[in-house]
């Protein structure tokens, strides 16, 4: 999400853009103030086993804007509810935390969550904090970060297209007068969206 507050007295650096210019937002965010970025990722939970699975792999990447060397940090944040549990975050690809990086260098960072004692979909859905965050600085200033936002009524895209794959497939198998033990596998192999606007 990414946020613009701009007036006549205060312009923003997008204000002198002109149309089809384009400006990555790592030079840009950082460098306005009148510009806050926001990068939120909707996370499965409805079991503790699907939170473990839906981050894991989940990277992102940290890049020193500023103009010099600088010393980098990463942050983590919990819900409540499962620090109580036990559970914590770590992070794969830096050796150290804090750690250095030269000017706009980047390096791609991995979550490492650690699970604790099971929780309960009620658990989660009672708590008014949701959100796993990823806070990063540079020489001790907030540059950025990441939030995801543990859902427990929301399920995986693996689980949706196997879903869909397996309903799919049942028809396919009935219009070709197969059964299932004909079938060894089924993969998805190209997926097609077609949107039609009114």
């Amino acid at each position: 999400m990414l946020m613009v507050v701009t007036s006549d007295e205060d312009p923003a650096n997008i204000d002198s853009l002109i149309v089809g210019e384009l400006v990555s937002e790592w030079r840009l965010v950082p460098n306005d103030n009148n510009i806050a970025q926001r990068n939120v990722v909707v996370v499965p939970s409805s079991k503790p086993s699907v939170l473990k699975e839906a981050l894991t792999g989940k990277s992102f990447w940290v890049r020193n804007p500023k103009q010099a060397p600088s010393k980098m940090k990463l942050q983590s944040q919990l819900p409540k509810v499962l620090v109580e549990k036990g559970w914590k975050l770590g992070f794969e690809g830096i050796d150290v935390n804090p750690f250095r990086l030269q000017s706009g260098e980047q390096i791609e960072v991995g979550l490492q969550l650690q699970a604790g004692d099971d929780f309960t979909i009620s658990e989660i859905e009672a708590s008014s904090d949701k959100d796993i965050i990823v806070f990063a600085s540079a020489n001790e200033m907030l540059i950025g970060g990441m939030t995801y936002r543990i859902d427990p009524t929301a399920r995986s895209p693996g689980e949706e297209v196997q879903s869909e794959t397996l309903a799919g497939t049942q028809e396919l198998m009935k219009s070709l007068k197969l059964t299932a033990e004909d079938i060894a596998r089924v993969r998805v192999k190209k997926l097609t969206v077609d949107i039609e606007f009114e």
